[in-house]
């Protein structure tokens, strides 16, 4: 990993610490409201803090790969955020073999139970082949920053559709000045267990 990681990983652990002060404390129902609770449904995985896996193709999923991701709904407010970490295979072109891609962020959503997200990260964005004297020898990671906006659908069962888009702001410093901004666009698929 390039130094570029650094922050991004000081940021997720501040995040991840900060989402112990903000989980819930559990509440003890008084004997006259017990039967009342016991017939209530389950609060939607939406509301809940918990992990979720994401399976998708795009930019924000390593061109074709995962993400993991940690929801910390903010209390009295519909809102919530979600560090997280994606891996996935990117091809470089020029019938060269994939290269692994991996980005981690935070990602903030407004809403209930179907979200609009914002969501900042830095790590691959795309994959291009290294030339030498006009041959590609090799395939290679391009890094940057990423600034997208999206759409969640998360049904009671947990499963849910996350689309996106927004630019990359690539970072490479061997990358042309006038090609440093790019489109990324993705789509997925996936889990919330509890």
């Amino acid at each position: 990993m390039g130094r570029g990681w650094t922050p991004v990983l000081a940021l997720l652990a501040l995040l991840l610490a900060a989402a112990d002060a903000q989980a819930q404390e559990p509440s003890t129902p008084s004997a006259g409201n017990r039967v009342e609770q016991s017939r209530a449904p389950a609060a939607h995985p939406a509301w809940r803090s918990g992990l979720v896996w994401t399976l998708g193709v795009g930019e924000p999923y390593g061109w074709l790969g995962g993400d993991l991701a940690y929801y910390v709904p903010l209390r009295g407010v519909r809102m919530a955020f979600a560090p997280h970490a994606a891996l996935g295979r990117m091809p470089p072109g020029h019938d060269l073999s994939w290269e692994w891609g991996a980005r981690g962020g935070v990602t903030l959503m407004f809403g209930r139970a179907d979200r609009a997200l914002v969501d900042v990260a830095y790590g691959a964005v795309g994959a291009g082949p290294v030339v030498l004297h006009g041959a590609a020898v090799a395939g290679r990671v391009v890094e940057g920053v990423t600034l997208l906006g999206g759409y969640e659908w998360m049904w009671r069962s947990g499963v849910l559709i996350r689309v996106w888009g927004g630019p990359a702001f690539i970072t490479e410093e061997l990358y042309p000045e006038d090609e440093r901004i790019d489109l990324v666009l993705g789509i997925g698929v996936g889990w919330k267990p509890w």
